[in-house]
């Protein structure tokens, strides 16, 4: 009986240890349950932190995720990089009219790209000549050519030189209106293209640019020659002396010839009379940038660069010794044979001292990188024949 009271007093001692057990196990639980909660809790407020940072992330991206995709479709609206076989359609986006006036072809032979800053709010008179351009012809044939001439003269050369690379369609009275200007250093006449010239260049219609709209222009012209503008004619004065004249005199005194023109681009003009073409050419004596887009034929063309034998003729490049940039854009009458002479002359002829670039962009197809360097080389890379005016477009 005593052993059988001993066992159960161990049993009994060994259950309310294990029963104090469990109640210190199920307090340490309790306690970690409480810890894991808070812990979760914490935890949870920390991952909404973080989801609001990944949903900021997310914005940003989506935002520069469109405004990629706005660049990618203006890009695709502007003329893409042109492919090898089509190279020379590509590059006519490049001249635009009046690109000659502040082109520094220095800077291009260097290979320095140029730098176009756009106005954001465009000023009055800047907003006056985007009007008044377009425009221009009806207001010559509704109030004379004269009297817009007239109004012109006082603005600034600077202004006009921008209204002239707006013009287009120029005829002989509208040249005669943006040309005639003693203060103006540069101009852009940008004839229609017209194809229907008989063998003598005389066309039917007057909304051309002929011979005699660039002869009124000349200032050696005022002694013989009487323009078909109708122009007032002082007849005792043809006597005087035309060299003598002050130019710093009183401007509304003087005629109005631009002997002080610098800059002068041609689009479209056609003539069978080269002589006198190179006659206008050589009274401009301060011509530095000469551009003839799309201008003569195979017949014409050539005479420009060799003269004429017979009658004594002059070449282009005698007849403007202060020439630095020559430019024939879209002239498919140049041929690489024809250039290969004309380098040839070059090279050989001391009177280009001042010309640095001859410019061929969308001429002959047959011409490739290759000969372009026998050409250069052959005028020691003065002048340079270029391809188009700048490197990279």
């Amino acid at each position: 009986m005593r052993a059988v009271h001993s066992s159960q007093i161990q049993s009994y001692v060994q259950d309310a240890r294990m029963q104090q057990l469990r109640e210190r196990t199920n307090l340490l639980q309790s306690l970690e349950n409480k810890t894991n909660s808070n812990s979760i809790a914490y935890k949870s407020r920390v991952h909404v932190g973080v989801l609001r940072g990944l949903l900021m992330e997310r914005l940003i991206e989506d935002r520069g995720r469109d405004a990629m995709f706005r660049r990618a479709i203006s890009n695709s609206i502007r003329p893409q990089e042109p492919a090898p076989t089509e190279i020379r359609k590509e590059t006519k986006f490049f001249h635009r009219p009046g690109w000659l006036i502040s082109f520094n072809h220095k800077e291009a032979l260097a290979g320095i790209k140029p730098i176009h800053v756009e106005e954001k709010v465009h000023s009055l008179q800047h907003l006056c000549v985007n009007v008044l351009a377009p425009n221009l012809n009806a207001y010559i044939k509704a109030c004379g050519k004269e009297y817009i001439r007239d109004c012109l003269f006082e603005l600034p050369a600077s202004l006009i030189t921008e209204m002239s690379t707006k013009v287009k369609n120029v005829n002989d009275d509208v040249a005669y209106v943006l040309g005639f200007h003693s203060h103006l250093r540069g101009l852009v006449l940008n004839a229609t293209s017209i194809t229907n010239y008989d063998e003598e260049y005389v066309c039917s219609s007057n909304d051309y640019l002929s011979i005699s709209g660039l002869l009124q222009l000349s200032p050696s012209n005022d002694k013989y020659f009487v323009s078909t503008c109708e122009m007032e004619i002082d007849w005792e004065s043809l006597n005087e002396d035309m060299g003598k004249i002050d130019i710093e005199t009183d401007a509304s005194n003087f005629k109005g010839n631009p002997e002080h023109l610098e800059r002068l681009e041609l689009h479209n003009f056609q003539t069978s009379s080269v002589s006198e073409f190179l006659h206008v050419i050589q009274s401009f004596k301060r011509l530095t940038h000469l551009s003839l887009s799309n201008c003569f034929d195979s017949i014409t063309g050539p005479r420009l660069f060799f003269g004429s034998r017979e009658n004594n003729q002059q070449t282009l490049i005698e007849c403007i010794p202060n020439l630095q940039v020559l430019d024939f854009t879209d002239c498919s009458w140049l041929t690489y044979e024809l250039l290969n002479k004309f380098a040839q002359l070059l090279g050989t002829r001391k009177y280009a001292l001042f010309l640095d670039m001859v410019s061929i962009q969308n001429c002959c197809e047959s011409i490739s990188e290759c000969r372009f360097d026998q050409l250069n080389s052959k005028t020691h890379y003065r002048p340079q024949f270029v391809s188009r005016p700048y490197p990279v477009l």
